[in-house]
Formats: structure tokens, C-alpha cells, sequence
């Protein structure tokens, strides 16, 4: 039935208001008088002007475009369709609303979209029918705003998008959302509008990424909940399948959210009030020339549009809700706490809910309420519920289904450990237990720290193990007031359980870009505290700057609800995490490890066994009310009652030593086998070592267990098989933790042997040094260890177990006796026959694997020492040095060596016997000079090439190939990126391992080598400082070696020592400085802080230099480019930042600076001085005078002194020299006086007011 109703035009002139408000009666007559009942035709809802045309009962599936092809065949609905050809064409609904309301209709095209016009202008695009539709509200005191939703914008042309503009002004608000996690991002004005993803007005619909066909889209919905001033639409969300609501427009956060980047507030957003009565009316604003707009409305306010002469179904009320306060297993809950509004097509707004909830909760546990059972419901255990509301009409007619998500907590404890006994609190510190987030807030319940000062703390008492993937810290601000901000920044300290010098310091700051987001920054150790810019792909160390996360220090949020912030920190990433972000993918505040982090940085490589203390500090107060923080878990335990409800098992850790789980030692059967230890630890009970209980069986968890008696911590084995040692320990709580070891019982065992890589000499002269050469032992049980003794002559002598310094002649014999694991002993000797050379004995210390031309070298130092002349006893003689390069003639040299060209030079070494000169000792050494130029001309090859990319540099040997490095390095900086080397299909790949041997420059005994095979280099490999933990504060040489070499093998070096490798042959790179100690972040008035000493590593440069620069807060010049070999000590005499400047440089003229910030710190409240006495008593209505206050601080020159009388009524206000009483009770009168460093201090007074 098509209906085609006349314009009315209507003149209004100098009308009264009473006047106006009757044309809108005439306007709108079915309203007025509230016809509209399930018996009219759904066509009479619609009073269609300006040639608006109403069809009712159309079908979603004979909607076709221009070719007659059915665009939504599934689509199974009807409603009343509207269409028009020109502009301005509108319908005015003939109801009246008040509460929420939503509509719900399809808007389709003649023209399917073209995927290829997507990125046009939507102007320049002409395939919609209708372009833009208009929801225009007006309420009863003639206040107006207007829905704008278009089929595309500016950005995107196939988009739908929706905006809203106010009392007819020309901005249009609306919000963006991020295209990966869909929270609320930014602000948007007259630009871009809140995307609607997953509608369409042209048949093709847009998802997040990704295209949509016209049976897959949705209907456009629009919204709007008078209650919160909030306009909504509906669309899909990131998975392009689940329709979300998202927020187009919202009074409150164009009020309180001044940081967008937008016009300010307008007057008549200013004056903007909620709407009570209102009306709404459906406009087609732009129609494409020459073309028909066409729009089904399927749905008003939940109420189907089905129907000809009358509603085919009374749809029954539509259910507003919001979040359902956090509820507790085993405690009623009123479930109409959730019903915001209800609404009835028909009947209008519905006062209290009648009808069914539907409760789903964990573990399948069903409920229905009604109204015969009431609403009360008690969860009967924690989890999340699932709850789907359906309210009824007076008829009994019911609505649709509105389902929301309920949290509800464990039981309430009665006793226990109580969660503010955990922690230590400083003296200006408040704990309280089982506080609630704010209703402004996501729900939570957590412990409440309240910090009464700036720099106030809390400590956690116990040790928590950090574990990937699990936050350590969930917390949230609480400020004072909602919109307001109490203090700027939140110190996290996480330190080392083992190491207190090995501190990660993390802050978090209130954000410039926004209330609603934070700043976070974050350094270990000596480092500077810094952060990740996603948008700049840079590190910024500012406290205004660095990574942005959702956290708000006002309460406010873009999400719906101020936000929980969880902190990670994984391990194997050595990556501290935040979560959430305005960008889903982007959560690393700082990568310890990546370069792109560190800013030269040395690497940080994390916490001894993941295990931390935490502390938490609140600074940087902006008045005087106190801080709060809200802490909801830690490390996975949550803070939620007032008692511990610990469900977290106690963690075992086994102390293997230098096995793991996969390399334990074989038992012997009929010999004892020693456990090893084992140590128990509960977050919330400590240490439960104490506790533990071992049980060792064959065939654990078999019908064939059988089990082992354990004595002393020993079992003895009876038979060959598995052994399974159980490890058992059970907290206050009954969480139990169990660990399992699996031993391997053999029969009997090989027998042990010993076999050194070098043969023991059978002589050997007096005065020369014996080094016992490396050794492998065979056989037996696990590892072995060896106890080395010397026999001279038959009689023992001492032995370090390491050499031995032949002082006088005879026979010496080393004894090594060997043990294994399970006490199995064998002794194996040897001789060595010592006797008196008639030439000197000649020491001389480690060469260098090379020199690089033009750079200065400290020659090894030598000793010689003639034991001939004089019978046995040593006598001093000199040693001369000469050098020669090839073909030429030999020259002295004394102490250093500047060799001058690249080829060979042979050093020679000579001392003479005193008494016999022609008895002459000679050592040479060749030494190979590089030219230093390219990352080839600093190592020496052999049976090997280096080529150089733009990128790094291919390490290739055909077999035996060995890379040695000039320069030494210091091994607490040393690493390496490395991976195998591959051309297209073709991995060099045809060797067993690539060694990398680090060892001391001054004993090459002393050395570590890592072995690497393909695999560990099949991607991208980082090797660390600590895996050369053995060298740590040692000067090394670096050597690079491939092993088991078959065909042509190849390793692709990036970077040593943080340095690049690259083909450029000139010297570019800048130099590393490593401290060797931390600078302190903050440090109190008065107190004496460290500088570290610093060193410093360059790739071609064994000579560069580090300096250090300190200036004082009050400008003085310190010390200006010293030497920094050691630390210095500084007293902190002034308030201000102390500014720390190391510089590195090498010969070529690069520099590296290191800056670094030490505040001093005021903490030192103010003095204050009331000039007369408070009045005790006083009488309703007198005035009661106030005398004056002043304030002194030993910093501050502003301070702020400020009175507030606390009446008896709880209300609080401020005073200013006088009062006057207006109940009788007792007046508390408080002083407080501010620094500018927010410390405080309050004088308290009572005045006894009488009626």
C-alpha cells in the first residue's frame, strides 16, 4: 500500500511559545493525542512531508538493486519503507519519546559500490542513491541536535559513518577508533565520522581491513540515551563479524574533555541540557540528482514495523543496561541494578522492570528470575555470569533480549591473612582492603593505597617470580574528585630478590595528549629512563613523553570506563609490556635487548630467576588532597577482599646446579643416590622450604607404583629402572604444588677415565711455570670433579689446582683424584722430572691477535730469570725488545709499539746469562698489522673471507676457518647478532658448530667459548655479556671459529658490542660507554650520591677516550671533560637537577654522549604558625574569628596556606579569616600549609559550638 500525504505549510510568525507548541500538536496529531496502538498500520507512525513517500510491510528480501538482483535474501524482516527524490524530504515520527531510543533501518543503492572508488573523496563519488540521512531531536523546551550519517567521508567512501551537530551549528562531532583493538582513539570535528563499519548505503559494505557483500552487512542503527546526553551507533567489530556499539557523540565528554584536538565548547553545547520529552524526525538530506533515495525502517525503539493495516507483533519493551557492580559468591545481589530505562513503543517508559533474567554462570549454573521470585539473586561461586534481561509490557508482551556480562568475586574471608599485612607502608602511607573501583570506573575491587604525601610508598613484603605473559601489577588512579587530578606520577621499583644493585625503575605519567592516556618510561640500572614513541618510532625521555597507554589520572576514559593498567615483564623478550593501548599491536615500553631501544645504551638482561621485590611510590602532587591508587593484582593474585584469598599454588624450584631436568645424573643400583635440593616459595606465605616432603617410587602414576624408602635426602636404587622423586609442599591456603624428578638406574656403570688435551711433559727447567692444560673425564655419574695434587721428591708441596712455579730441581708427581656424583673414586698420577737451564727463564705475557697501522699498543710485559750462574739461585736479568718489519733492519722498543704500516713485524724478545753472555734466551712472536680499514681490516683470517654488505658482513670458511679480532673488549658489554648466511635457496649451512671464544688479554687460559650450531642460527641470534658471566670485568679478545666444516660454510654478522658492521671502509661508528654503576634517579637534600666510573668500547679504535662533565643546579662547573677511571662521590648541597654528561671519543673524531638527570629532592614539609589562638567555643549565628597563618619552608618561596572548617554535618569548606556556625556540634578547624613540592603540613583545631 503506497500512501501519498499532502505537504502542510505552515507560517510562523511572532508566535508566543504556547503558539508553537500547539503547531508541533498539529504537526504532529497522533502523538498529541497517542493513537498509535498495535491495531494502527505501522504506515501511520510516519507523517511524510515534502514528498516523502510510506510503503508498509516491505520485505528485507525483495529489496533488489537497478538490475533487479536481490541484495539481502536472508534478511527475513519487514518494516515500513521510505523513499523520495529531492532534498529535504522527511518523515516526523508521530510519537512522542522520552528515555532511550534506537532505530533501526537499511538503506540501499540502484549502483553496487566500486571496490576501486574506496579511497576517493565521498564527494566525488556517485554511486549512492542517498547520501547523506538526517535524525534530527528536538525536546519540548525547543532544544535540538542532529544525527548526520553518511554513506561515506573524505577518507573513506564507502564507509558509513555518523556525526552529530547541535542546535543547528556547523561543527560535527564525532569519534575515531582504532582499527586493530576498536577502543576510542581521538576526536574528531568537521572531518571524519565515527565509522559504522560492516553498513552500507551502496549495497558494499566496509569492514576493519576488509570487504563485505550486501548479504552480509547490517542494518544501520542509531541511538540515543537521554540519561547520558549519548548518541550510539551500531557496527561490526574488529573481526568483522560481531556488531559493537560505539559511541558517535557525547555531551559530557565534549564538556570535560578539553584536550581533543577540535573547536572549543560552543554556547549551545554549553547550555545543553538533558532531554526529558522529545521528538524525532527522519530527514533524506542529500539525494543523489536523478535518483530515488530508498530506506526500510524495520524497527523503532525494539518494535517491529511489520505489518499493513496494524503492527503484525507488539515487540514488547526495549531494556537499557548498564555495568552490574561487582558481585561476591555467597551475597545477594539485586540484578535490577543493571536497568537504566525501559521502553515501550507503545505504552512510553516502563518506571520499574517486570519481566525474566536469565543467569549463565561458570560451570553451567542456570537461573531464572521473575517477578513471583524476585530479582535477588546470590551467585553460588566466583566467575563470569551472563546475564540477558527481558522486560514485559502491561499486557504481558516480552521484549527483546539485552544480555550483559557480570563479574562476581570469591567469598568474603572471615579471617586469614589479611592483604594490608603484606605489605610494608611508609609512615605517610594508608592501606585499605577491599575497596571498589568508582562508578565512572571498569568494575574492580582491589586494595586502596592512599599516599597522604608526595614520595609516600608501600613495599610488597615477599618475593614474586615474574612469568611471562601474566601482569605482575593491575592497578587504576582513583582521583578525589572525577575530572580532577590529584598527582602527576606513580613510581614502580621492581628489584632484584637476589641482587639489590639490579633495579628496573618504571613511571607513569599523566599524558599532555589527553586525560584519558599515560606515559610511560622505564630504565635498568644506570640507564636512562625512557620509553617507546609508536607514532615516532623513537625513544623519548622526557616525563611528558615516551609510551602512551590507556590509564587516566582524572577517571576519564574513551572506552566506556576508566581503565585497569596491567604491566608485563617477559623474561626471554627482556621486553617490559602494557596493556591497554590506544593501538592494540603496539605494547613494549622498552626491549632491554633491541638496539632500537637502548640509544647506545648497554643491553639489560633481566632479573636473577625472574624473582623481584616490588615497590610503588605516588609523587608529583598538584594540591593538597592525598593521592589513591587502586592495586587489584599482583603477579596473578588478587587483592579483591580484605583477607588473602590465595588461590595461587607455591612455586619449587629445584637447585640442579649445573644440570638441567634432561641432563641428571644416572644412579647406580645398590649405591646411594643424593636428592638434590629443593627450595619452596608461596607469594602470599613465603618461604615454605621448611615444608617440603619428598617420596621417591618406580612406576609413578602406573598400577606398578612401588615405593622408595628416603633417608637423609638419599635413596638408594634396588633395581634398573626409572626413579621418580616427588617434591610436595602445601600452603596456609591448601594450594598444593607438587615437582617431579626422573632418575635413570643403571646395573652398573662405565668406569671413570681422564684424558687432558694437552700430553704432561716428562721435563721441564727450574723457573718455568707448569698450567695443567684443560681435561675431559669419561665414565661414571653425571659430572665429576677432580682434586689435583704435587708430590716433589715423595713429599707434598703446595698445588693451586691450577699451576705450578718449579722453584728447585727434583721429581714432581700430580695426583688427580676423581669423584663422581654418586661417590664412585679413582686417582690417576703423573711425573714431571725439573732441572737447571743454563740460559735464562723468560716470561712474557699475552700478544695481541693482531695489530691495526697507526694505533699505539702496550707490549706484554716480560721477565727473566738466570738460575745458572749462581748455582740454582735465580738472579734478574734484562730483557731487551727489538721489532723488524719484513726485509728491513730491527729496531728497539720499549714499553709501546706504534706499528706503522700493515704486513708483518716479528718481535723478538733476548736476555742474556749474568755470567755468560754468549748463553742467550730468545722468544719471537710475528705479528700480523692490519690496515684497519672495513670490518676486514680488523681481523686476522685464516682459511676463511669476510665480505662486507651495506648490512653487515658474511664470515665464510671452506673448512678450519679462524677470525680473530684486534682490538680487546670489555666482556661485560660483549655481543653479537648473528645468523646463518643464505643466498635465495641456498643455506651455507655444512658445519657442525661456529665457536665463539672469548678470552682474558692477560691469561689466554682463562677463556669461554659458546658453540652454536645452524639451528641456533636458522633466524636472527643475539648473543649476551652473559654468557660469558666467567669474564666479567675482564679486558678479552674476540675470536670467531667454524668447526666440522663439510663444504663452503657462512655466518652473517650485523653487530658486536652494540657497534654495526657494515662495507663502508671509513671509520664511522661511535663508540660505547658502559658505567660501571648506576646513577641514581632522585636523591634527598643533603645526601652523598655516586657517579660510576665509565669505559668505553670502540670496533676500530683500542685507544678511544672517555670523559665526564657535572654541573650543579646552580650552574657551577663541577668538573668539565676529567678522566672517569673512577667514581666519584658528590654531596647533593642544592635543590635542582644535577646534569651528568659523559662523552666517548676514538682517533677518527666520532663521539658518543651519555647525559643523565639527578634531582635533588625536597621532602621536607613546611613550618607553620598560627599568629593567635582558635576560639574553643562558640554560638550558632556569631562568627567565630579565625587568626592568621604564615608558613615557612627551608626551599620553597611560594607557599600556600590554606583553612577549612569541617562542619558537623560532614560538610567541608573553606574559611578565610571567619565563620559563621549554622548548626550547633563540633567545628574542626585544619591549617594546612603547601610547598611547591606538594609536602605538607596540617595544625588541627575543635571549636564547640552550642545552639
Amino acid at each position: 500500500m503506497t500512501v501519498r500525504i499532502r505537504k502542510m505549510a505552515i507560517f510562523i510568525s511572532g508566535m508566543l511559545l504556547a503558539v508553537c507548541i500547539a503547531v508541533v500538536l498539529l504537526l504532529h496529531p497522533a502523538a498529541a493525542a497517542g493513537q498509535i496502538t498495535p491495531d494502527s498500520s505501522p504506515g501511520e507512525l510516519f507523517d511524510a512531508q515534502s514528498g516523502m513517500l510510506v510503503e508498509t510491510n516491505v520485505s528485507g528480501t525483495s529489496l533488489q538493486d537497478g538490475q533487479g538482483t536481490a541484495l539481502f535474501p536472508d534478511e527475513n524482516r519487514a518494516g515500513v519503507k521510505l523513499t523520495a527524490t529531492q532534498d529535504g524530504a522527511e518523515a516526523g515520527l508521530n510519537k512522542v519519546f522520552s528515555g532511550s531510543f534506537e532505530i533501526d533501518l537499511r538503506v540501499w543503492s540502484d549502483t553496487t559500490f566500486n571496490t576501486g572508488d574506496a579511497w576517493l573523496d565521498f564527494a566525488s563519488v556517485h554511486t549512492y542513491d542517498l547520501r547523506e540521512l538526517q535524525l534530527i531531536f528536538e525536546d519540548e523546551a525547543g532544544q535540538t541536535f542532529t544525527v548526520h550519517v553518511s554513506g561515506g567521508d573524505s577518507q573513506n567512501a564507502v564507509r558509513t559513518v555518523a556525526r552529530v551537530s547541535v542546535s543547528g551549528g556547523n561543527d560535527r562531532y564525532s569519534y575515531m577508533y582504532d582499527n586493530v583493538s576498536g577502543a576510542m582513539t581521538s576526536y574528531r570535528a568537521n572531518s571524519y565520522g565515527t565509522a559504522l563499519y560492516g553498513t552500507s548505503f551502496a549495497n558494499l559494505g566496509r569492514g576493519f581491513a576488509s570487504w563485505i557483500s550486501a548479504e552480509n552487512t547490517i542494518p544501520t542503527t542509531i541511538g540515543f540515551d537521554p540519561a547520558a546526553m549519548e548518541v550510539y551507533g551500531i557496527g561490526y567489530a574488529t573481526d568483522n563479524s560481531t556488531p559493537t556499539r560505539y559511541t558517535v557523540w557525547s555531551l559530557d565528554h565534549e564538556l570535560t574533555n578539553s584536550n581533543f584536538s577540535g573547536p572549543a565548547p560552543t554556547e549551545a553545547l554549553r547550555t545543553l541540557s538533558s532531554f526529558g520529552d522529545y521528538t524525532v524526525t527522519l530527514r533524506f538530506a542529500d539525494i543523489e540528482e536523478g535518483r530515488t533515495a530508498k530506506a526500510v525502517v524495520y524497527s523503532v525503539n525494539g518494535q517491529s514495523l511489520a505489518g499493513s493495516d496494524s503492527f503484525t507483533e507488539d515487540s514488547g519493551p526495549a531494556v537499557l543496561l548498564a555495568n552490574m557492580p561487582l558481585g561476591t559468591a555467597g551475597r545477594e545481589a539485586d540484578l535490577t541494578q543493571a536497568v537504566t530505562s525501559i521502553n515501550d513503543f507503545f505504552e512510553g517508559s516502563i518506571s520499574s522492570f517486570t519481566g525474566t533474567i536469565d543467569v549463565l554462570g561458570p560451570g553451567g549454573v542456570t537461573a531464572q528470575l521473575d517477578a513471583e521470585s524476585g530479582y535477588a539473586y546470590v551467585p553460588p561461586q566466583e566467575g563470569e555470569y551472563t546475564l540477558t534481561y527481558r522486560a514485559e509490557d502491561a499486557a504481558g508482551n516480552s521484549g527483546s533480549a539485552s544480555t550483559i556480562t557480570w563479574t562476581v568475586l570469591h567469598a568474603d574471608l572471615e579471617e586469614g591473612t589479611a592483604i594490608s599485612s603484606l605489605w610494608t607502608a611508609d609512615s605517610t602511607s594508608v592501606i585499605t582492603s577491599n575497596v571498589d573501583s568508582p562508578s565512572y570506573a571498569k568494575p574492580a575491587r582491589g586494595m586502596l593505597f592512599t599516599a597522604e604525601t608526595a614520595g609516600s610508598s608501600i613495599t610488597y613484603n615477599n618475593k614474586i617470580k615474574l612469568q611471562a605473559g601474566t601482569p605482575f601489577i593491575k592497578l587504576m588512579t582513583i582521583p578525589s574528585q572525577y575530572g580532577s587530578k590529584d598527582y602527576d606520577r606513580i613510581a614502580l621499583t621492581l628489584t632484584d630478590a637476589h641482587d639489590p644493585n639490579n633495579v628496573l625503575h618504571i613511571t607513569l605519567h599523566s599524558g599532555s595528549w589527553g586525560n584519558e592516556y599515560t606515559y610511560l618510561r622505564a630504565g635498568a640500572n644506570n640507564m636512562r629512563i625512557g620509553g617507546w614513541n609508536t607514532d615516532e618510532k623513537t625513544m623519548q625521555y622526557t616525563e611528558t613523553h615516551g609510551f602512551v597507554a590507556m590509564h587516566s589520572f582524572t577517571g576519564e576514559s574513551r572506552t566506556g570506563g576508566a581503565e585497569i593498567l596491567s604491566l608485563y615483564f617477559d623474561s626471554d623478550s627482556l621486553a617490559l609490556n602494557v596493556s591497554p593501548t590506544p593501538h592494540a599491536e603496539a605494547t613494549t615500553v622498552i626491549d632491554f635487548d633491541d638496539s632500537r631501544y637502548l640509544g647506545g645504551q648497554s643491553p639489560w638482561y633481566g632479573f636473577t630467576n625472574d624473582e623481584v621485590y616490588i615497590s610503588v611510590s605516588l609523587t608529583m602532587f598538584t594540591g593538597s588532597d592525598p593521592a589513591q591508587l587502586l592495586i587489584t593484582e599482583l603477579n596473578g593474585q588478587t587483592l579483591d577482599g580484605t583477607y588473602l584469598y590465595d588461590t595461587k599454588a607455591p612455586s619449587v624450584a629445584f637447585d640442579l646446579g649445573e644440570y638441567t631436568e634432561d641432563t641428571l645424573p644416572v644412579a647406580k643400583v645398590g649405591s646411594g643416590y643424593r636428592l638434590f635440593p629443593a627450595t619452596a616459595y608461596d607469594e602470599a606465605d613465603g618461604d615454605l622450604t621448611g615444608k617440603m616432603t619428598f617420596a621417591a617410587y618406580y612406576g609413578y602414576g602406573t598400577d606398578e607404583q612401588r615405593e622408595l624408602a628416603v633417608a637423609d635426602g638419599v635413596v638408594t636404587p634396588d633395581a634398573a629402572g626409572t626413579v621418580t622423586v616427588v617434591y610436595s609442599v602445601k600452603d596456609a591456603f591448601g594450594n598444593e604444588a607438587e615437582a617431579l624428578l626422573e632418575i635413570e638406574a643403571l646395573a652398573e656403570l662405565e668406569e671413570l677415565g681422564l684424558e687432558f688435551a694437552e700430553d704432561i711433559p716428562d721435563a721441564m727447567w727450574v723457573g718455568e711455570r707448569f698450567y695443567l692444560p684443560p681435561c675431559e673425564f669419561s665414565g661414571g655419574s653425571g659430572n665429576k670433579t677432580a682434586q689435583f695434587s704435587v708430590l716433589l721428591d715423595g713429599q707434598p708441596t703446595d698445588f693451586d689446582g691450577q699451576s705450578l712455579y718449579f722453584e728447585a730441581e727434583g721429581e714432581y708427581t700430580f695426583l688427580v683424584r676423581l669423584t663422581d656424583y654418586i661417590g664412585t673414586v679413582k686417582e690417576f698420577p703423573y711425573t714431571i722430572g725439573v732441572t737447571i737451564n743454563q740460559i735464562p727463564v723468560m716470561v712474557v705475557g699475552e700478544f695481541a691477535p693482531a695489530y691495526i697501522a697507526g694505533y699505539s699498543y702496550e707490549l706484554p710485559a716480560a721477565v727473566a730469570t738466570d738460575w745458572a750462574s749462581q748455582n740454582g739461585r735465580p738472579v734478574d736479568v734484562p730483557v731487551r725488545v727489538t721489532a723488524c718489519y719484513e726485509g728491513e733492519q730491527p729496531f728497539e722498543v720499549n714499553g709501546r709499539f706504534v706499528p706503522e704500516k700493515a704486513g708483518r713485524v716479528t718481535l723478538v724478545y733476548s736476555a742474556a746469562n749474568a755470567a755468560d753472555e754468549e748463553k742467550v734466551a730468545r722468544l719471537k712472536q710475528q705479528i700480523t698489522v692490519l690496515d684497519g680499514k672495513g670490518i676486514s681490516g680488523l681481523f686476522l683470517a685464516e682459511n676463511g673471507a669476510i665480505t662486507a654488505t651495506s648490512a653487515g658482513a658474511v664470515f665464510s670458511s671452506e673448512g678450519g676457518g679462524v677470525f680473530r679480532f684486534a682490538n680487546p673488549v670489555d666482556a661485560d658489554v660483549f655481543s653479537l647478532n648473528l645468523q646463518l648466511y643464505t643466498a635465495g635457496s641456498m643455506r651455507y649451512d655444512d658445519f657442525l658448530a661456529f665457536g665463539v671464544p672469548l678470552y682474558d688479554c692477560g691469561n689466554r687460559a682463562n677463556a669461554v667459548t659458546v658453540r652454536l650450531s645452524p639451528a641456533d642460527l636458522g633466524s636472527a641470534f643475539r648473543l649476551g655479556a652473559d654468557a660469558f658471566a666467567a669474564l666479567a670485568g675482564k679486558k678479552v679478545y674476540v675470536e670467531f671459529s667454524f668447526e666440522g666444516v663439510s663444504d663452503t660454510s657462512a655466518v652473517f654478522i650485523t653487530q658486536m658490542c652494540n657497534q654495526p658492521f657494515s662495507d663502508n671502509p671509513y671509520d664511522i661508528i661511535r663508540p660505547v660507554i658502559t658505567l660501571l654503576g648506576n646513577v641514581p634517579f632522585e636523591v634527598q637534600f643533603g645526601k652523598i650520591f655516586t657517579i660510576p666510573a665509565a669505559s668505553v668500547f670502540d670496533v676500530y679504535d683500542p685507544n678511544a677516550v672517555v670523559y665526564l662533565t657535572v654541573y650543579k643546579p646552580d650552574g657551577t662547573l663541577l668538573c668539565e671533560n676529567a678522566f672517569i677511571d673512577e667514581e666519584i662521590r658528590v654531596l647533593a648541597d642544592c635543590y635542582g637537577t644535577f646534569n651528568i654528561d659523559y662523552i666517548a671519543y676514538d682517533h677518527n673524531g666520532n663521539s658518543l654522549p651519555l647525559s643523565y638527570a639527578v634531582t635533588v629532592i625536597d621532602s621536607m614539609p613546611p613550618v607553620i604558625g598560627i599568629e593567635g589562638s582558635v576560639p574553643e567555643t562558640g554560638r550558632v549565628g556569631s562568627a567565630i574569628e579565625l587568626p592568621d597563618a604564615v608558613a615557612y619552608d627551608n626551599h620553597s618561596e611560594n607557599v600556600q596556606v590554606f583553612t577549612f572548617v569541617l562542619a558537623p554535618d560532614g560538610r567541608l569548606f573553606e574559611a578565610e579569616g571567619s565563620f559563621v556556625p549554622e548548626t550547633a556540634g563540633t567545628y574542626t578547624v585544619y591549617y594546612y600549609a603547601c610547598d611547591e613540592a606538594s609536602n605538607y603540613v596540617r595544625e588541627t583545631f575543635t571549636v564547640a559550638v552550642e545552639g
